[in-house]
């Protein structure tokens, strides 16, 4: 598959390292790259340079949470938005990154975008469910709805350096999300009865690349 462009989510963790070799990579490769935040404009202008990504990702490719986007969102979704801003100023919205995609930049072709991020389900489930984009988890520091996760899965492709990362884009890699969405199902449905399906097994959602 040939990639035009690769968006990175508001990650875990930030290996600047790795973040200027896939920059240097990517742009021999004429391929675009993007940063989501997540968080509120004024929070998140003020983490970039704290993490020193300006030096990595071009300014008019770095996006955050602006007015205009809550506003478009139904009068419950801002509500719940309001009340987070008000216990954290630092609250990321996990449900920019599919707005980003398929509403704010619709002249990105979806299907040839590549996101990466760290969240099982915020990041691999959100993209691969909401979105015609590809998605990969950048490990060490995965995590699964935004809490620390450690065991070893299967079926949903992870990096771990440039090279995973160039395996990505240059060869052709199989990105099949069945049983992310099956598991993702099983889980909305433990949720929404309070019980958890003991023999979910979690070995089978990613697989390393």
């Amino acid at each position: 598959m040939i990639f035009e462009n690769v968006v990175f989510g508001n990650l875990n963790h930030y290996d600047l390292g790795f973040l200027k070799e896939i920059s240097s990579y990517l742009s021999d490769k004429k391929i675009n790259l993007y940063f989501l935040s997540g968080l509120k404009e004024e929070v998140g202008l003020k983490m970039v340079i704290d993490t020193k990504l300006y030096s990595i990702f071009k300014k008019e490719n770095i996006f955050h949470v602006t007015e205009s986007y809550l506003s478009s969102l139904v009068e419950i979704d801002q509500e719940i938005r309001q009340e987070k801003y008000k216990i954290s100023k630092d609250y990321v919205d996990q449900y920019f990154k599919v707005y980003f995609l398929t509403k704010l930049k619709p002249e990105l072709n979806c299907e040839k975008t590549l996101f990466i991020g760290n969240d099982i389900w915020t990041d691999a489930y959100y993209i691969s469910e909401y979105t015609s984009s590809n998605v990969v988890l950048f490990s060490p520091k995965l995590t699964f709805n935004q809490e620390a996760y450690d065991k070893d899965l299967k079926t949903i492709t992870v990096i771990k350096n440039l090279k995973d990362f160039k395996t990505i884009i240059e060869k052709e890699t199989d990105f099949n999300y069945t049983k992310l969405k099956s598991f993702a199902k099983n889980y909305l449905v433990s949720k929404s009865i309070g019980k958890l399906d003991l023999n979910l097994d979690f070995k089978k959602i990613y697989k390393k690349s």
